[in-house]
């Protein structure tokens, strides 16, 4: 059974390098970084903080065993930003919703919380930001605060490029003893990249920004279209019932799921498919007809291509 970990949404005094220790069980080894060793972790978390404003946290953590972290924004601060996490999750109603976001991030306010879903043997390198409004130009607060409780981003060639210098290459380059204001100078580039990404937001328009009721609806969408194999999507349909543009719906469903709505169906229909050829007398030209093929030869055709077989010699 995984183990869990929790930050709590109820706020922190003193330094936040001293509650992050507390909480991650490691050990303060410098002014700005902490050190952990222990059943779930092995790695770093560097820790920057202006008390009134931010305090953001870098970490390299190696995965020792599977286990999530529940995340809160702090009554500290107004805003939490988390970046380039892998295996973000979040409720919808009584549905788990699984993010990643390995080149973007995603922007929480008020009580929502993520939770981290950790895999054992990953590497994770990841940002957290905890933001009050003051950092933040008029603009871009007056467009967050129209803002539900959660904002995803996808990524874009500035995002892209910081991760790569920061975490692939130049700060191998950055001797030991300037290592820390290295890290801070970095993050305050990151920060001022945020405040760019953020005040580019047009809300429904944006085809990099996904607002919380449009992530809600695509995972609505899918469960909607494995409960319903035998009724074929159809996009436009679909768009105009939840209020998404189609290209959005698209874009939205591959970023969450991996692929496209319609490769997604045609692979749930086929697995469908196999399941009734294992446990039922239905013909070909039955499954062909109730899973929306145009005849059984493209049924065939279909189950080869997915499962390397023609459904006729499973049978026998």
């Amino acid at each position: 059974m995984a183990e869990s970990l929790e930050f709590h949404e109820s706020g922190f005094d003193g330094p936040y390098i001293n509650y992050l220790e507390k909480h991650i069980k490691g050990k303060i080894i410098s002014p700005y970084t902490v050190e952990i060793d222990n059943d779930l972790i092995k790695g770093y978390s560097y820790c920057s903080e202006d008390h009134e404003q931010l305090v953001v946290v870098a970490h390299e953590h190696q995965i020792l065993q599977d286990f999530k972290v529940d995340v809160h924004k702090t009554k500290n601060y107004d805003y939490l930003i988390a970046l380039f996490f892998n295996g973000i999750s979040f409720m919808e109603g009584e549905r788990e919703v699984f993010i990643n976001t390995p080149k973007g991030f995603i922007f929480l306010k008020g009580d929502q919380k993520i939770r981290i879903n950790q895999k054992k043997g990953i590497t994770q390198k990841a940002i957290v930001f905890q933001i009050n409004k003051s950092v933040f130009s008029p603009i871009v607060i007056e467009k967050l605060e129209k803002i539900n409780t959660y904002l995803y981003h996808s990524g874009n060639k500035l995002t892209t490029d910081w991760y790569k210098g920061m975490i692939k290459g130049l700060r191998h380059e950055i001797l030991p003893q300037y290592k820390e204001k290295w890290y801070n100078a970095r993050l305050r580039l990151l920060l001022v990249i945020l405040e760019n990404t953020l005040e580019k937001f047009q809300a429904e328009e944006d085809q990099l920004f996904f607002l919380d009721h449009e992530l809600a609806a695509v995972q609505r969408i899918r469960y909607l279209i494995t409960e319903n194999l035998k009724v074929k999507p159809k996009l436009k349909e679909l768009a105009k019932e939840y209020g998404i543009q189609s290209t959005k719906l698209t874009n939205i469903f591959k970023e969450l799921y991996g692929q496209t709505l319609y490769k997604f169906y045609n692979e749930q229909r086929l697995l469908k498919v196999k399941e009734e050829l294992e446990n039922t007398n239905k013909t070909l030209t039955t499954l062909a007809y109730e899973y929306q093929f145009s005849d059984v030869n493209h049924l065939s055709k279909s189950y080869i291509g997915y499962f390397g077989v023609k459904p006729s010699e499973y049978r026998k």
